[in-house]
């Protein structure tokens, strides 16, 4: 099985990705993760898109195309796995496709997750990090409080970033959160 879960920020992509990896013995590939592992690795991939990281924003997608292609060149690919939240935009997408292609890999699903604006902030304004680039690690007052260690800080500023988002007052590479775009290059 193959699989693309896609969707806004604050939508479960990891959680239900990591659940579906479980159950189903898929690899969970999250971008962030595989970016994090360039960072650590000092390579020069990683040197490029630390700034980007730190900075909190979206790493451009020729720099996390090539990270994802890697991952697929190796001898030891995943055959099986689910995809957190890659592709985002159209050439994501594009660039996807054509290392499937190169491998023989066809997919067997692409999972939108929908939710709600109302929910996509209160699971924003709840949401808290670890801020080591390494880590970021998340944890949610709600669910997660018991377990939460003291390093992390509020990610308060997605929601209010989603809000302008929302409102038309902050451009966004993956469209905002209104319901039409929901996250995700429309194109998609």
């Amino acid at each position: 099985m193959r699989l693309i879960l896609i969707g806004p920020p604050g939508s479960g992509k990891g959680t239900q990705a990591k659940l579906l990896g479980e159950r189903l013995g898929l690899t969970h590939i999250a971008t962030g993760d595989i970016l994090r592992e360039a960072i650590r690795q000092r390579t020069a991939a990683g040197r490029q898109a630390k700034p980007f990281l730190k900075k909190g924003i979206l790493v451009p997608d020729d720099l996390v195309n090539d990270l994802v292609a890697d991952r697929f060149r190796r001898d030891n690919r995943p055959e099986r796995f689910v995809m957190d939240g890659y592709p985002r935009t159209l050439a994501q997408a594009a660039s996807f496709d054509q290392v499937l292609r190169q491998q023989f890999m066809d997919l067997s699903a692409v999972i939108v997750l929908l939710v709600s604006d109302e929910e996509i902030l209160r699971r924003l304004g709840g949401r808290w990090i670890c801020p080591k680039t390494d880590c970021k690690a998340s944890y949610h007052v709600r669910t997660k409080t018991a377990a939460r260690p003291r390093n992390l800080r509020s990610v308060r500023h997605d929601a209010d970033s989603a809000r302008r988002r929302q409102a038309g007052n902050h451009p966004s590479p993956i469209g905002g959160l209104s319901p039409k775009h929901q996250g995700i290059d429309p194109s998609l």
